[in-house]
């Protein structure tokens, strides 16, 4: 800090002023008289100049001088015109002076020189800033003399950002003054708006805002390289679009605008191809967290379901699936994989009691209603009987079926209908076998009778045993035409007790299922309907007869009473009938005189 006694020139010396003598009046008042005559006053013009020249070289002289100038000139500018007249001389006076470069340049030196000095001193640095403001403020109401200002001030900006060390300083300045300002809420609130306003104004210029956005890209993907940064920026993306899309409207139409844009680009198909290969690769990531997999499989569910109440999108649909299964299924490969997968998946879902009695139902009502077709039952005929002598080759299948066929005789006959059954079968079979038996005895008589009635006793006993031995075939065969030959535990081609249902799938042989026969075409879906065994198709005893057809009546009138159909269960649709399951399916066979097949339906879609 400067002494205070630097500006003591400043102060007022009262000492140094004398009261002018009635000498020295007089004095002046004869100069004035000759200073009338020009050439005198150019003459003492010069003379005084010379003197004061000498007399300013002591500068003890000078600050006396110059204190007096300062008195005088103060005690004169109490008068406003003549201190207007004053600053008027002096305007054009320094233009003159200043026309000179040189003296110009030196007297800006001087100036900033000056300046520092002063402005070394805290106290006379903030009346001058304050003085600045307000003389500022009162110019700047003009917008002429703004606009100018503005304009000057930029391109001295321009010429001196050339310069990238001044550059870099102005920008350190700008950073640390921004900071502390927008330390006070209200000026950076206020500053905020004022940036909004600005930009809101400038982009109405497509050119400006096309020049933004690409300024906008480069500046972000320079940024983006830092993957710290890259981080936190999508984590406040994050959290900024949680919080709008809070509000139910704007999140309606984001989406809207986000169908729009994905529909233009995807036009593109190289895009469009990028995007899927994308898509795939991060559900594969994803879909590793099981719980995420377990839920998405739900979603999908849900979805389905309501998509699929209508019709028309079903049916299209399936028509998909069905085209992409038939391309699937050229290759080999992918044949056999699949039907690994449905074997286990069905598996699995067999475990269920339930599921299982549901499928079984489903498989009777789809092989009844193919087996309508002749064709379709021949061909199911001759892919049962190959299967069945394939499998009966193994000794190990021959035993199983063997143990399967004694376990369900003996559960089947501790039904008394079924054994009373099985005895009026039996019964009519040794009859029919008699009868026959009897008549290929008389016929083989007559024959021997009259063919050579000179041959001896024994050679007729060897006749007879052999024609004996032909016919026991015969008659076996017979009864069974067109059927293959089976190893069962009893010789009774037709009882129920040949078919039975394999607990163990890994136990039943390809193409069949004992009672549920699967046909090894591949035409033929083998979930469709039921086969019964040869002893199934019998119809149930006379005296139960009459009672089984009026539950048949019963039956029929229930199911023409429900033509729109009830969305209601099979076992709530026997309670309703006060039947259980073998009376419900007898009361169907009683009112059959031919082979018949049934669709497997609902009793909510049975029209």
């Amino acid at each position: 800090m400067p002494d205070s006694g630097h500006y003591d020139f400043l102060k007022p010396i009262s000492s140094s002023i004398t009261v002018p003598t009635c000498r020295q009046q007089c004095k002046r008042e004869w100069i004035q008289k000759k200073r009338a005559d020009p050439n005198f006053k150019q003459n003492e013009k010069e003379t005084d100049l010379i003197r004061k020249k000498r007399k300013r070289c002591d500068e003890e002289n000078k600050a006396q001088e110059q204190q007096a100038d300062l008195f005088r000139k103060r005690a004169k500018r109490i008068d406003e015109t003549y201190k207007a007249n004053e600053q008027v001389k002096d305007k054009i006076r320094k233009q003159c002076v200043r026309s000179d470069k040189d003296y110009k340049m030196t007297e800006k030196e001087k100036d900033q020189i000056r300046k520092k000095l002063k402005r070394c001193h805290t106290q006379h640095k903030t009346t001058e800033q304050q003085k600045d403001l307000i003389r500022k403020k009162t110019i700047r109401r003009d917008k002429q003399y703004k606009a100018k200002e503005q304009q000057n001030q930029a391109i001295y900006k321009k010429t001196m950002r050339l310069d990238k060390q001044y550059k870099a300083t102005e920008q350190q300045r700008d950073v640390i003054r921004k900071k502390t300002v927008r330390l006070d809420k209200k000026y950076k609130t206020t500053e905020q708006q004022n940036q909004a306003m600005y930009k809101i104004t400038m982009r109405l210029d497509k050119q400006y805002k096309a020049k933004e956005q690409q300024k906008d890209v480069i500046r972000k993907k320079a940024v983006r390289t830092d993957k710290q940064y890259k981080a936190t920026e999508q984590q406040r993306d994050v959290i900024r679009k949680k919080a709008v899309r809070l509000d139910e409207q704007y999140k309606a139409t984001e989406q809207q605008k986000d169908v729009i844009r994905k529909k233009a680009v995807r036009t593109d198909k190289q895009y469009k191809a990028t995007e899927q290969q994308k898509d795939v690769i991060r559900k594969k990531a994803v879909r590793t967290d099981k719980q995420y997999k377990a839920t998405e499989q739900q979603k999908d569910v849900i979805r389905k379901r309501a998509v699929r109440l209508d019709k028309g999108y079903k049916a299209k649909e399936q028509q998909k699936d069905v085209i992409r299964k038939k391309n699937r299924r050229l290759d080999e490969a992918y044949i056999c994989t699949e039907k690994i997968s449905n074997a286990l998946f069905k598996k699995n879902r067999r475990i269920d009691a339930h599921y299982k009695q549901k499928e079984r139902l489903k498989n009777k009502i789809s092989k009844s209603k193919k087996r309508l077709n002749v064709f379709h039952r021949l061909k199911e005929k001759a892919a049962n009987a190959t299967t069945m002598r394939k499998s009966r080759l193994n000794i190990a299948y021959r035993e199983k079926e063997r143990v399967r066929n004694t376990i369900a005789m003996m559960k089947r006959r501790t039904n008394e209908n079924y054994r009373a059954k099985e005895r009026l079968h039996d019964n009519r079979q040794k009859q029919n076998q008699r009868h026959y038996n009897a008549d290929s005895e008389l016929n083989i008589n007559k024959a021997q009778i009259t063919s050579n009635r000179d041959q001896n006793h024994q050679n007729l006993l060897h006749v007879t045993t052999n024609t004996e031995n032909d016919t026991n075939k015969t008659s076996n065969t017979k009864d069974c035409p067109n059927l293959p030959e089976q190893t069962n535990v009893t010789s009774d081609t037709e009882s129920d007790d040949e078919w039975t249902e394999v607990t163990n799938i890994d136990d039943r042989a390809t193409g069949n299922l004992d009672t549920l026969l699967t046909p090894e075409t591949t035409d033929i879906d083998n979930d469709g309907a039921y086969c019964y065994a040869p002893g199934e198709r019998n119809k149930p005893m006379e005296e139960t007869q009459n009672q089984l057809k009026e539950h048949y009546v019963k039956i029929k009138a229930e199911l023409d009473n429900m033509c729109m159909g009830d969305d209601i269960t099979f076992e709530e649709f026997l309670s309703k009938l006060k039947l259980d399951e073998q009376t419900y399916i007898d009361a169907i066979r009683s009112s059959l005189a031919t082979d018949k097949v049934f669709l497997k339906r609902t009793p909510n879609d049975q029209n």
